[in-house]
């Protein structure tokens, strides 16, 4: 499998086998996805008062980001940004070298 990760765009279009685990539809966009996460984001922080608050809140983490540190494993703490983003890994299918290449190491 390939692991270069693709950031989809909000108007792609996933398809899942499996229901239970898309949390939507089967056939969903990325926005979609986006708004649902927006919605459980604000509906789970109840210390919010105002609806406008929560979803100002809810949109940080899937569009500007919130500040954080992250430490890393043999690393420093490094200051920044994280957010929320829903990424694609094609596979990819074998080439007929790679068997070549891999014996060739």
């Amino acid at each position: 499998m390939n692991n270069k990760y693709i950031q989809l765009n909000r108007q792609d279009v996933i398809s899942t086998q499996d229901k239970q685990r898309s949390l939507l539809n089967k056939t969903f966009t990325v926005e979609e996805f986006l708004q649902l996460l927006t919605k459980i984001i604000s509906e789970k922080v109840s210390s919010w008062k105002n609806p406008e608050g929560r979803e100002k809140e809810a949109k940080k983490w899937t569009e500007e980001g919130i500040n954080c540190k992250v430490l890393s494993p043999q690393s420093h703490w490094k200051t920044g940004k994280v957010r929320i983003t829903l990424e694609f890994i094609p596979d990819e299918p074998e080439s007929p070298l790679d068997n070549v290449r891999n014996q060739q190491s």
